[in-house]
Protein backbone atom coordinates (compact mmCIF):
# COMPACT_ATOMS: atom_id res chain seq x y z
CA UNK A 1 0.00 0.00 0.00
CA UNK A 2 2.73 2.44 1.12
CA UNK A 3 4.29 1.78 -2.26
CA UNK A 4 1.29 2.66 -3.92
CA UNK A 5 1.06 5.98 -2.58
CA UNK A 6 4.65 6.79 -3.13
CA UNK A 7 4.33 5.66 -6.68
CA UNK A 8 1.51 8.17 -6.95
CA UNK A 9 2.92 10.79 -5.16
CA UNK A 10 6.11 10.96 -7.36
CA UNK A 11 3.80 10.59 -10.45
CA UNK A 12 2.22 13.93 -9.18
CA UNK A 13 5.15 15.40 -8.18
CA UNK A 14 6.40 14.92 -11.73
CA UNK A 15 4.04 16.18 -13.46
CA UNK A 16 4.49 19.27 -11.54
CA UNK A 17 7.84 20.09 -12.56
CA UNK A 18 8.34 22.12 -15.21
CA UNK A 19 10.49 21.05 -18.57
CA UNK A 20 13.23 22.74 -19.90
CA UNK A 21 11.79 23.10 -22.81
CA UNK A 22 9.00 25.22 -21.13
CA UNK A 23 11.29 27.46 -18.87
CA UNK A 24 13.46 29.22 -21.96
CA UNK A 25 10.02 31.16 -22.40
CA UNK A 26 9.91 32.09 -18.89
CA UNK A 27 10.51 35.27 -17.99
CA UNK A 28 12.51 36.64 -14.90
CA UNK A 29 9.14 36.76 -12.54
CA UNK A 30 7.51 33.55 -13.95
CA UNK A 31 10.94 31.65 -13.11
CA UNK A 32 11.10 33.21 -9.96
CA UNK A 33 7.77 32.34 -9.02
CA UNK A 34 7.65 29.23 -10.21
CA UNK A 35 11.76 28.28 -9.07
CA UNK A 36 10.82 25.00 -7.25
CA UNK A 37 9.34 23.37 -10.13
CA UNK A 38 11.79 23.94 -12.91
CA UNK A 39 14.12 22.42 -14.89
CA UNK A 40 17.66 23.46 -13.22
CA UNK A 41 18.91 25.17 -16.78
CA UNK A 42 16.22 27.52 -15.84
CA UNK A 43 18.02 29.15 -12.56
CA UNK A 44 20.93 30.03 -15.51
CA UNK A 45 18.21 31.45 -17.56
CA UNK A 46 17.07 33.62 -15.25
CA UNK A 47 20.41 34.71 -13.92
CA UNK A 48 21.99 35.74 -17.46
CA UNK A 49 18.33 37.33 -17.64
CA UNK A 50 18.74 39.48 -14.89
CA UNK A 51 22.85 40.38 -15.72
CA UNK A 52 21.51 41.31 -19.28
CA UNK A 53 18.70 43.62 -17.31
CA UNK A 54 21.49 44.93 -14.62
CA UNK A 55 20.75 42.76 -12.01
CA UNK A 56 24.12 41.70 -11.37
CA UNK A 57 24.80 40.86 -8.05
CA UNK A 58 20.89 39.05 -7.80
CA UNK A 59 22.52 36.80 -11.06
CA UNK A 60 25.38 35.41 -8.74
CA UNK A 61 22.95 34.11 -6.17
CA UNK A 62 20.39 32.06 -9.20
CA UNK A 63 24.09 31.01 -11.09
CA UNK A 64 24.55 29.03 -7.88
CA UNK A 65 21.06 27.86 -7.17
CA UNK A 66 21.31 26.89 -10.61
CA UNK A 67 24.27 24.56 -10.23
CA UNK A 68 23.59 23.26 -6.88
CA UNK A 69 20.02 22.15 -8.52
CA UNK A 70 21.48 20.64 -12.05
CA UNK A 71 24.36 19.12 -10.60
CA UNK A 72 22.40 17.34 -8.00
CA UNK A 73 19.91 16.43 -10.76
CA UNK A 74 22.96 15.17 -12.76
CA UNK A 75 23.59 12.56 -9.86
CA UNK A 76 20.72 10.81 -11.48
CA UNK A 77 22.29 10.30 -15.01
CA UNK A 78 25.76 9.42 -12.81
CA UNK A 79 28.75 9.96 -15.16
CA UNK A 80 27.31 9.25 -18.86
CA UNK A 81 29.74 11.62 -21.02
CA UNK A 82 27.21 11.02 -24.34
CA UNK A 83 24.08 12.18 -21.60
CA UNK A 84 22.11 15.58 -23.22
CA UNK A 85 21.92 16.94 -19.70
CA UNK A 86 25.73 16.70 -19.18
CA UNK A 87 26.21 18.43 -22.32
CA UNK A 88 23.74 21.43 -21.74
CA UNK A 89 24.92 21.79 -18.20
CA UNK A 90 28.78 22.31 -19.43
CA UNK A 91 27.29 24.85 -21.99
CA UNK A 92 25.42 26.71 -19.98
CA UNK A 93 27.59 26.27 -16.87
CA UNK A 94 30.39 27.68 -19.53
CA UNK A 95 28.59 30.16 -21.34
CA UNK A 96 26.68 31.80 -18.56
CA UNK A 97 29.03 31.42 -16.66
CA UNK A 98 31.68 33.33 -18.02
CA UNK A 99 29.84 36.24 -17.95
CA UNK A 100 28.18 35.71 -14.24
CA UNK A 101 31.82 34.92 -12.80
CA UNK A 102 33.85 37.50 -13.76
CA UNK A 103 31.49 39.71 -12.37
CA UNK A 104 31.50 37.70 -9.46
CA UNK A 105 35.19 38.10 -9.32
CA UNK A 106 34.93 41.74 -8.32
CA UNK A 107 34.55 41.02 -4.84
CA UNK A 108 35.27 37.52 -4.24
CA UNK A 109 33.45 38.49 -0.38
CA UNK A 110 30.51 39.00 -1.97
CA UNK A 111 30.86 36.82 -4.37
CA UNK A 112 30.92 33.88 -1.34
CA UNK A 113 28.33 35.71 0.65
CA UNK A 114 25.92 34.52 -2.96
CA UNK A 115 27.18 30.92 -2.89
CA UNK A 116 25.98 30.42 0.56
CA UNK A 117 22.74 32.85 0.29
CA UNK A 118 22.20 29.92 -2.87
CA UNK A 119 23.22 26.95 -0.40
CA UNK A 120 20.57 28.47 1.91
CA UNK A 121 17.79 29.29 -0.69
CA UNK A 122 18.15 25.65 -1.41
CA UNK A 123 18.14 24.04 1.94
CA UNK A 124 14.60 25.95 2.79
CA UNK A 125 12.73 25.44 -0.62
CA UNK A 126 11.53 22.28 -2.36
CA UNK A 127 13.01 20.86 -5.80
CA UNK A 128 9.66 19.21 -7.13
CA UNK A 129 12.60 18.98 -10.76
CA UNK A 130 14.34 16.17 -8.75
CA UNK A 131 13.05 15.39 -5.30
CA UNK A 132 15.89 15.90 -2.41
CA UNK A 133 14.97 12.56 -0.98
CA UNK A 134 16.11 10.67 -4.34
CA UNK A 135 19.74 11.48 -3.56
CA UNK A 136 20.58 12.79 -0.16
CA UNK A 137 24.10 11.79 -0.41
CA UNK A 138 24.78 13.24 -3.37
CA UNK A 139 23.39 16.63 -2.73
CA UNK A 140 25.22 16.57 0.32
CA UNK A 141 28.48 16.18 -1.11
CA UNK A 142 27.52 18.86 -3.77
CA UNK A 143 26.29 21.21 -0.98
CA UNK A 144 29.65 20.83 0.71
CA UNK A 145 31.82 21.66 -2.39
CA UNK A 146 29.97 24.81 -2.21
CA UNK A 147 30.72 25.46 0.84
CA UNK A 148 34.72 24.73 0.42
CA UNK A 149 34.37 27.02 -3.21
CA UNK A 150 33.35 29.54 -0.75
CA UNK A 151 35.62 28.67 1.86
CA UNK A 152 38.31 28.89 -0.87
CA UNK A 153 37.07 32.36 -2.58
CA UNK A 154 37.32 34.09 1.35
CA UNK A 155 40.84 32.53 2.01
CA UNK A 156 41.91 33.53 -1.31
CA UNK A 157 40.45 36.97 -1.82
CA UNK A 158 43.44 39.03 -2.09
CA UNK A 159 45.11 37.03 -4.20
CA UNK A 160 41.94 37.13 -6.80
CA UNK A 161 41.74 40.81 -6.04
CA UNK A 162 45.58 41.62 -6.68
CA UNK A 163 45.35 39.26 -9.88
CA UNK A 164 42.39 41.31 -10.73
CA UNK A 165 44.16 44.60 -10.74
CA UNK A 166 46.83 42.99 -12.73
CA UNK A 167 44.81 42.18 -15.03
CA UNK A 168 42.86 45.48 -15.64
CA UNK A 169 39.80 43.65 -14.70
CA UNK A 170 36.93 45.11 -12.49
CA UNK A 171 37.57 45.08 -8.72
CA UNK A 172 34.55 46.16 -6.61
CA UNK A 173 34.42 46.30 -2.57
Amino acid sequence: MFKKIKSFFNEIISEMAIPKEKVTSMDISELKKQAQLIHPVGFYLLAIKLFKQDEKDEAIFWFYVGSIRYRYFLSSVQTDPFEPENELFGKVQFEIGCTVLDYAGGNPIFWAAQIENANKWDTEHLNFFYPKKNNPGALAEIKLNMQQLQQKLLDEKEDIIRQRIENGAEVRL
